[in-house]
């Protein structure tokens, strides 16, 4: 007959891992190895966090080794992400690619729960699970909060997946940059300290 419902047309078939891993090449060059502390975008005072127990989560920054993040690539262009204070690496509990199971840190297995793709996003970037292009390391809720979990999360504009990428810089280096751009504040000599609200009281030893 003439209805076109026995009229085919054949098509070449690309796998849904192809899919991905094309677009982990395509995008092997968005973020650079080094080691970074991965901000919120909506709120860069909150960080990407390795807690003691493994989990992943969002605290606010102390310039600490379990805040630090050592991105990696691998041959194929994907990202990997360890933990400066552990050693372990971003991972999606039980390898299960579905919308709102949760992120730990565990030990380096090679798996695709392990890798992940850096797509630039706005004013900071996405970063996709290498399992499913349609889940992205999201901040449980969206709500800003110490210790609020993150989880792979079907993708969507809400805030909650858009992350910034900072150079790492460590408490102690922080302190010494502080120092630094502060020598000339007071000259050296023998002073009084006061109280500015009183200055008839001074510091005593």
């Amino acid at each position: 007959n003439n209805r076109g419902a026995q009229n085919w047309t054949f098509t070449s078939y690309v796998s849904k891992g192809s899919v991905i891993d094309q677009m982990a090449a395509s995008n092997k060059n968005v973020i650079k190895d080094g080691t970074y502390q991965i901000q919120l975008t909506k709120n860069k005072s909150y960080v990407m966090t390795n807690a003691s127990n493994g989990n992943l989560q969002v605290n606010g920054n102390r310039n600490a080794d379990n805040q630090a993040w050592i991105v990696s690539h691998t041959s194929d262009g994907y990202v990997m992400f360890q933990n400066k204070n552990t050693g372990k690496f971003i991972d999606v509990n039980n390898g299960n690619a579905s919308s709102g199971e949760n992120v730990i840190t565990y030990k380096k297995n090679g798996g695709r729960n392990q890798k992940w793709i850096v797509l630039k996003d706005g004013n900071g970037y996405r970063i996709v699970s290498a399992m499913n292009q349609n889940l992205s390391l999201d901040m449980y809720t969206g709500n800003v909060v110490e210790n609020q979990n993150i989880d792979i999360y079907q993708n969507n504009d809400r805030g909650a997946q858009n992350w910034t990428f900072t150079t790492y810089v460590s408490r102690e280096q922080a302190l010494n940059n502080l120092a630094v751009s502060n020598k000339n504040t007071i000259s050296d000599g023998i002073y009084q300290i006061q109280l500015t609200k009183n200055k008839n009281y001074v510091m005593t030893n």
